[in-house]
């Protein structure tokens, strides 16, 4: 079982669920230096088992940067660099944030 620092189900059995999700969209990390092997890694295999998992989102705030993997209709993943290069872009769930909104109240080195 993991725990992400961000999950978002539309799932309707997940918004009647007293304990455990498992349907998400979306899931997003955020990485310090003792998760990002663990993420990118064992969390990432796990997750893309998920049948429902459209996005995958890495935010690392030492560099200030978002990688955004996305499920293909072929059930492959990609990674998106365009998207994330410029902003957290989240289609399956309509939403973006501009860089400096996602790094809000970490400073630039």
């Amino acid at each position: 079982m993991f725990y992400p620092d961000v999950f978002v189900s539309c799932a309707p059995e997940d918004l009647a669920a007293e304990r455990t999700l498992t349907q998400p969209k979306v899931i997003i990390e955020v990485l310090s230096d003792s998760t990002a092997a663990y993420d990118r890694g064992v969390k990432f295999a796990a997750y893309r088992m998920l049948p429902s998992l459209q996005e995958y989102a890495l935010i690392d705030p030492d560099r200030r940067a978002i990688e955004i993997f996305r499920r293909t209709p072929e059930s492959d993943w990609l990674l998106a660099t365009r998207d994330s290069a410029r902003a957290l872009i989240l289609p399956s769930i309509e939403f973006e944030a501009g860089l400096d909104a996602v790094f809000e109240d970490i400073p630039e080195e």
